[in-house]
């Protein structure tokens, strides 16, 4: 099991570490955390990225649209 600490994850998300403990306050994303070590999962990550999926027009039909 791949483990990544916060500045890592922020990297592999594309994102600074500040917007990573932001997310991790509004419960966003999954966390594991070892002593004062905020660590995160493939796992999390995935899930994390599925979770912000925004469908693309062809996937939503006509009467969802706005």
């Amino acid at each position: 099991m791949a483990v990544y600490s916060k500045q890592e994850t922020a990297k592999l998300l594309g994102i600074a570490p500040v917007t990573l403990d932001r997310l991790r306050r509004r419960k966003s994303i999954s966390f594991r955390k070892v002593g004062s070590r905020v660590l995160f999962t493939q796992a999390d990550i995935d899930q994390f990225l599925e979770q912000s999926l925004v469908p693309s027009a062809r996937e939503v039909t006509p009467c969802e649209r706005k």
